[in-house]
């Protein structure tokens, strides 16, 4: 009994983990359903008494809590999801069971340019304006910090129409990203 124990908690912080993979990389998700599937939990074990619908919070904290410790695993995170002026909101306001996770802090914190998310990760202007704060900023400087253009590929496969995996190879990072304004995906101008 204790070695399925054990295994389970094994099983749920593996999962944890994967699922705090891809938060990093923009929040595209598999199902949790899926990810609790894989990890070797049945629906029992979230759904119990075989009441399928929401699991409440309690549930959740169970086997991912205390809530302080998952804000303490997305620490390295852009904006922290499990630690955010609304404290230790519901888990369901993110995580959705059989259908796509959505990001909840996204609702008010969309409108936030890129120059705003790099100041507030304390990134500040010279990062990308080489040579002063109104040089125009390179592929080349975003590709310093954001890693060669394959790794980015594969970072953002699961996002709609894969935007990195461009079938144009020296396509400007400018041409999406523009650290000032709001971002502007360039192929829907074709695609």
């Amino acid at each position: 009994m204790h070695k399925l124990h054990g295994t389970v908690i094994a099983a749920v912080i593996l999962s944890l983990t994967i699922c705090l993979a891809a938060v990093a990389a923009q929040l595209e998700l598999p199902l949790m359903a899926d990810q609790h599937g894989e990890a070797g939990l049945g629906c029992n074990a979230c759904h119990k008494n075989g009441e399928y619908g929401e699991v409440d919070m309690d549930t959740c904290l169970k086997c991912h809590g205390p809530y302080e410790r998952l804000g303490k695993l997305t620490a390295g995170l852009r904006f922290n999801p499990h630690d955010s002026h609304y404290e230790n909101h519901d888990c369901n306001l993110c995580h959705h069971g059989h259908t796509d996770n959505e990001y909840f802090c996204l609702a008010c914190h969309a409108s936030v340019t890129e120059a705003d998310m790099h100041l507030s990760d304390g990134i500040g202007c010279s990062a990308c304006h080489i040579s002063d704060d109104k040089s125009e900023v390179t592929s080349e400087s975003c590709l310093a910090c954001h890693g060669p253009r394959e790794a980015l590929a594969e970072q953002t496969k699961r996002l709609t129409g894969k935007p990195h995996a461009s079938h144009h190879d020296t396509l400007s990072c400018l041409e999406c990203h523009s650290a000032h304004e709001e971002n502007d995906v360039s192929c829907g101008t074709c695609h």
